[in-house]
């Protein structure tokens, strides 16, 4: 399928071939994408599923360090100068 604009005769295009064609070009460029993506999806989807993955993993260390103090196992008062222990 090409892209090229029709002229009627006196060389100009009308409006709404012009948004026909835009829209022409707009799903070219999707189909051309998804095609990409579906050709090398282990190039495309590895590296996102590993930045979600640090994303999560992180989220879940701040939410843990919220809670640390709050455990058993750290529940007693530190002594003055003395290191926290989770590190």
């Amino acid at each position: 399928m090409v892209c090229s604009p029709s002229h009627n005769f006196s060389g100009k295009t009308s409006s709404k071939e012009r948004k026909l064609h835009s829209r022409t070009y707009t799903m070219i460029t999707m189909v051309n994408i998804l095609q990409l993506v579906r050709d090398h999806w282990g190039l495309t989807l590895v590296p996102i599923g590993f930045v979600v993955g640090c994303y999560f993993d992180r989220r879940n260390d701040e939410k843990l360090s919220l809670f640390r103090n709050k455990s058993k196992l750290y529940h007693r008062e530190l002594k003055p100068g003395e290191e926290v222990t989770w590190r």
